[in-house]
């Protein structure tokens, strides 16, 4: 059993990942998916920030859980050396008091040295341990050959977003443009009866018309007709059997005995943390959380806050990690 070490160039902590995950990175600098993912999507759909404490977090240590958003993208493209355009694109987006305390400017390849670029490892799971046996020469050639070949556009596109087009345009198979021309042309024309395009191509198939056989077929056509509509001539709603099986069914659906039944507690309070315990927990059940890199469930967000948890209805009871024996308990709620 394999896993990669990435240490994070920007928030410098320390993750561990599967062996098939590629190299994630920004601008040159090893990144986590917290970091990676949250930077990708201000990239692509930028949107105006505040920050509460007038730009002071921006000064504050390199984690991600001290920082606003505004301050956390502040801080990434002051770290990462993006090119020009994109750093001037972004920082129309941060508020003013955020701006003066920037460079001004994002760092150059040759201002950010090779220990602030984060690092890369392979540990091996032995003897219920984990070894580390990173070949650190095959690491630096890897990422000096990526670095190369590395670009990081203002308008980059995005492969999810591509899908979604793509499903857009995706026409109805079953209704073909020509059998949806034939079938409105049969409506206006007939507008009693619309004959099915196959009894159409028949008609068109015969070299005469049948005047006795035409005023027989539409004779009994009509004859259809009142049967069907001498089959209603007699039918009562307020009276039907039907109608009070389903009054009976609406009023039991909506008895407020059975709603109040059927209510669940809310195990987050107004503030997102626990009810229970008033403790606010991450969702990966860790009291000292720098930052978690499990997306969150409401918002997708890897990076989001006690905002996505006010008023859940549901807690993480553990948390473990796959191919190992690490786990969390959440400590913090009422036991059954």
């Amino acid at each position: 059993m394999k896993r990669i070490r990435v240490e994070c160039g920007v928030c410098k902590a320390t993750r561990f990942y599967s062996i098939h995950r590629g190299i994630t990175r920004i601008a040159g600098v090893v990144a986590c998916e917290a970091c990676r993912q949250f930077y990708q999507r201000f990239k692509k759909q930028p949107w105006i920030l505040n920050c509460n404490k007038g730009g002071r977090c921006f000064g504050l240590d390199e984690t991600p859980k001290n920082k606003c958003k505004a301050c956390w993208v502040a801080h990434i493209i002051c770290r990462c050396p993006v090119p020009i355009s994109l750093y001037n694109h972004l920082v129309g987006y941060l508020p003013t008091d955020l701006k003066s305390k920037m460079a001004g400017r994002p760092p150059t390849v040759d201002e950010v040295p090779e220990k602030e670029r984060g690092g890369l490892g392979l540990e091996v799971y032995k003897d219920n341990d984990w070894v580390d046996v990173t070949d650190k020469e095959e690491v630096e050639s890897l990422l000096r050959n990526e670095e190369e070949n590395e670009t990081d556009e203002a308008n980059e596109p995005d492969l999810d977003m591509e899908f979604e087009a793509e499903e857009e345009v995706v026409d109805d198979p079953g209704l073909p443009e020509q059998a949806a021309l034939d079938v409105s042309t049969t409506l206006n024309l007939e507008p009693k009866i619309s004959q099915p395009q196959k009894k159409r191509g028949k008609k068109k198939s015969k070299t005469f018309a049948n005047s006795d056989g035409q005023s027989l077929a539409s004779a009994v056509e009509e004859m259809q007709i009142n049967s069907q509509l001498k089959f209603m001539e007699n039918f009562n709603p307020k009276t039907s059997e039907r109608v009070r099986r389903k009054k009976k069914k609406v009023q039991y659906f909506t008895s407020t005995a059975r709603t109040k039944a059927q209510n669940q507690q809310y195990c987050h309070g107004s503030d997102g943390s626990i009810v229970y315990s008033g403790k606010d927990l991450c969702d990966c059940l860790q009291s000292l959380c720098p930052g978690c890199h499990y997306p969150c469930p409401k918002c997708g967000s890897a990076k989001c806050g006690n905002e996505c948890r006010i008023h859940r209805k549901w807690y993480y009871e553990k948390v473990e990690v796959e191919g190992t024996k690490l786990t969390w308990t959440n400590e913090f709620v009422k036991k059954k």
